[in-house]
């Protein structure tokens, strides 16, 4: 009770988010896509009825929450292609929430506004909040992450339920560990000593076991492990930028900045760059 009416004042305080979550949600809903991504997509929406990462529905390692948070909204939508994209159109829309709570601790109502109106214009965000993928329901969850990790990084008692809540952001989009890891070792240097740093690590581990005892349960122990095996050697020995086997040559580092840079001007495009600065 004490949480929500927190909530409800904090919202009435701060109405200017409400428009803005509403604006994000409606050029969202505009631009929302009609047709399933690609192939990643695909698997997705065959999972709302049949999962099983060993068909690859999805593929390894098989986002357990996200597509639970999906089969939920399907038992209500019934269109695999539609309850994908409103999952993301949603998550995509709600994430300006913790972006603006982050950005008014940190810097001011000001700044809170004038960031969350570039914030849900930015071409990466916005696009790949159009479309039925896990990108945006991973990228919430961080984001909601990062700003309880913030609000409650000088609060000992906290670690525990910190710790859990990441392991479980994990489950949702499996590929973002390392930001998730690398916000918790922020906690870690900030409040350093040992039972806080036991409360965090026991919290992650029992999150992760949460989604992922079930899936192996689901999967089968072998099967699991062989589909996690392929994965795990391709994950290692190819590097996606350079669509190729990962060698540490002479021009490695120049290509993958270069690489790094395309995807940065088609992702934001030069123009937003300028207009963001």
């Amino acid at each position: 009770n004490q949480t929500m009416e927190r909530i409800i004042v904090f919202l009435k305080k701060e109405k200017i988010l409400i428009v803005i979550f509403l604006l994000a949600f409606l050029l969202r809903s505009i631009y929302s896509s009609m047709w399933l991504e690609d192939w990643d997509s695909v698997q997705f929406a065959l999972s709302l009825t049949d999962y099983s990462v060993v068909k690859h529905q999805p593929h390894p390692p098989g986002y357990p929450i996200y597509i639970l948070l999906g089969r939920l909204l399907y038992s209500i939508v019934g269109n695999p292609t539609i309850t994908l994209t409103l999952l993301s159109i949603l998550l995509g829309s709600l994430a300006v929430i913790p972006f603006y709570s982050l950005t008014l601790q940190m810097f001011g109502r000001a700044t809170a506004v004038l960031g969350s109106m570039i914030f849900i214009s930015i071409p990466v965000e916005w696009i790949l909040s159009v479309i039925p993928i896990s990108n945006i329901p991973g990228f919430f969850f961080l984001l909601l992450l990062g700003y309880l990790v913030f609000v409650n990084m000088d609060n000992p008692k906290a670690g525990f339920l910190l710790g859990s809540f990441a392991g479980a952001t994990v489950g949702v989009r499996p590929s973002d560990l390392p930001v998730a890891t690398g916000l918790l070792l922020f906690l870690v240097i900030k409040n350093w000593n040992v039972g806080y740093l036991f409360r965090l690590v026991l919290g992650f581990l029992l999150g992760i076991a949460l989604w992922l005892l079930p899936l192996i349960i689901i999967t089968g122990p072998y099967e699991f492990y062989s589909a996690y095996k392929i994965v795990g050697l391709y994950a290692i020995s190819h590097n996606m930028l350079l669509d190729s086997t990962f060698l540490f040559i002479d021009e490695f580092i120049i290509q993958r900045l270069k690489l790094l840079w395309a995807l940065l001007k088609v992702s934001y495009t030069p123009y937003f760059l300028v207009f963001a600065l």
